[in-house]
């Protein structure tokens, strides 16, 4: 199972690419019905739980933003 950050980068950066001009729609929606049923199961099965919905959600308004970059934490950000 992967790391929990691991759910934000998936997420984050498979919107990215839903929003390339040239990504076409059939694999926009193929991969997108994928990545919400690893997303899905990995919250649902791994350790973590709540962490893993919390970083997904991020990494999907980071990706509607934009945002790009390593993921910095609240935490490492506030010291």
């Amino acid at each position: 199972m992967h790391a929990p950050e691991r759910n934000y980068y998936m997420v984050r950066n498979s919107v990215a690419l839903y929003r390339k001009p040239y990504a076409p729609l059939r694999w926009i929606l193929n991969d997108a019905i994928w990545l919400a049923g690893v997303v899905l199961i990995s919250c649902i099965v791994a350790p973590e739980r709540l962490r893993r919905v919390g970083l997904a959600l991020r990494g999907l308004w980071d990706g509607l933003r934009r945002v790009r970059g390593p993921l910095i934490s609240r935490k490492n950000a506030e010291s």
